[in-house]
């Protein structure tokens, strides 16, 4: 069961980081179903490490490309994804404590977050990449493999 259905509406139109979007959706939706079956604690950490290695790729990969580019809302952007970063080390570092709470509050954590990341932050550099005549540069962008 998928719990976030991607729509056309999360697109930013730029096809990389949309199809880095959809698979990052695919793995939030992939951990509540691990969540909802009441998976052994070692699926939960398997799934959890698979989208915390496939997120940092893509956080970086997206960091060249605002950075090539010249976004000018680059700085705003990196604070996001580096407290992006902490506040998931934090909540894992309390799943490792056994912390009661701390798989529905990841869980939690990332839905929202990327829901609300790519609807609002990277629409902005969707938009931004339009309105530029000489379109955008990729060339320092390595695409991920799936």
């Amino acid at each position: 069961m998928n719990i976030i259905k991607w729509r056309d509406s999360y697109n930013i139109d730029i096809e990389s980081m949309d199809m880095q979007h959809k698979k990052i959706i695919e793995l939030v939706n992939k951990l509540y179903n691990v969540i909802r079956n009441d998976e052994s604690d070692n699926s939960i950490v398997k799934v959890l490490e698979e989208m915390t290695k496939y997120a940092e790729k893509h956080l970086q990969e997206e960091e060249v490309l605002l950075k090539t580019n010249n976004y000018p809302d680059l700085t705003t952007h990196l604070a996001m994804h580096q407290l992006y970063r902490d506040r998931l080390n934090t909540l894992l570092q309390d799943l490792k404590k056994g912390n009661g709470t701390a798989v529905m509050d990841t869980y939690s954590f990332l839905r929202q977050w990327w829901t609300q990341h790519i609807m609002a932050e990277d629409k902005k550099y969707g938009v931004f990449f339009k309105s530029q005549s000489g379109g955008i540069s990729t060339k320092q962008q390595s695409p991920m493999k799936e």
